[in-house]
């Protein structure tokens, strides 16, 4: 991966009860599923993932880091973020979706300096009123989501709230997070590279969770949230004004707006905390 940095914030806060509450917010940037990050991730109460922009809009979506399929890089992401809530309690997984990029193309992609005009400038996605796709990255989520997250089972169905299902902000995944499978599971990450600690750690955890003898036959549910934002930055007079199509300066209200809804979607979680 061309890039892995962290970033650490550290926040407090008192409400009105004179309760002192206290958070950290950890930032990772690497451009693909990067499956050596998640060992820093083990002690978060919350985590918010996304991929796509460093993948091609077009094809198989092959990562321009990574070289696998976007499909293939979720599949590994959907088994890591449920088998992380599934592991310990206290613990949210969240998705967030990819925010709109404003090239002047037909769906507003990057598809190459070559594919732009000299003089091109940002436009909005639906200058021509014709495109309605929402990103093409977040019809690859939904896919993957539907292959591996299913919800036609009653049981599952009853774990989502009326409200969230027809806003589709959450999903209940059944995965085995040590199956033999060609995508680059964390498991098969730290098989490839004789990580024997952590292949023995989590062998010993998922036998005890089940009747499976083998490991790679246990099953694991786990909860993944959506957070949808997309509509909120596709915004034309932001991306027009500073000849900024696909990066996003801090504009407070429309932050602001997104936070709002992260703070909706898991805030039940929290009260249970």
């Amino acid at each position: 991966i061309y890039s892995i940095l962290e970033t650490k914030a550290h926040f407090r806060d008192q409400n009105s009860n004179g309760t002192l509450r206290r958070a950290r917010i950890r930032y990772y940037m690497s451009y693909g599923w990067s499956p050596w990050n998640v060992d820093f991730m083990e002690d978060c109460n919350v985590n918010i993932m996304n991929l796509g922009l460093h993948y091609k809009p077009y094809g198989d979506h092959m990562g321009k880091e990574t070289r696998n399929p976007l499909m293939e890089d979720m599949f590994a992401a959907i088994t890591y973020l449920s088998n992380f809530t599934s592991s310990q309690k206290r613990r949210i997984a969240v998705w967030r979706s990819a925010l709109p990029q404003h090239f002047d193309t037909h769906d507003g992609h990057f598809h190459g300096w070559g594919n732009l005009a000299k003089d091109h400038t940002c436009s909005d996605i639906d200058k021509k009123g014709t495109n309605t796709t929402r990103q093409i990255y977040n019809q690859v989520y939904d896919e993957a989501f539907s292959k591996l997250c299913p919800s036609s089972d009653q049981k599952v169905k009853d774990e989502i709230t009326q409200q969230q299902a027809c806003s589709s902000s959450m999903h209940v995944c059944s995965v085995k997070p040590a199956g033999e499978v060609d995508y680059q599971t964390i498991h098969k990450f730290w098989r490839d590279n004789n990580c024997t600690e952590h292949i023995e750690r989590e062998r010993l955890r998922l036998i005890n969770l089940g009747s499976e003898k083998e490991q790679k036959n246990v099953v694991v549910k786990g909860t993944i949230m959506r957070w949808n934002v997309f509509d909120i930055f596709d915004v034309r007079l932001w991306h027009t004004r500073n000849k900024d199509c696909s990066h996003y300066c801090y504009i407070a209200p429309l932050f602001e707006t997104a936070f709002e809804r992260l703070e909706i979607l898991i805030s039940p979680l929290l009260a249970t905390f």
